[in-house]
């Protein structure tokens, strides 16, 4: 059984959600550290990318 398609009320609240979450987790020291050495995308669906990395990598480090 597949769960429904999100609707776009839905969608747009968690964008709405999402891009200030994402823009404190940039400013954040944490990040800046973990960026050194890269290019900060200039593409939103970029940024996504590389935040969620960095989260990912954080979360599994905090695992141990």
């Amino acid at each position: 059984m597949t769960s429904p398609a999100p609707s776009s009320d839905t969608a747009l609240r968690a964008q709405a959600v999402w891009k200030p979450l994402r823009q404190a987790i940039v400013e954040s020291s944490g990040f800046q550290g973990w960026l050194q050495g890269r290019e900060l995308p200039s593409q939103d669906s970029e940024l996504d990318q590389l935040v969620h990395r960095y989260l990912e990598q954080t979360l599994s480090h905090l695992a141990y």
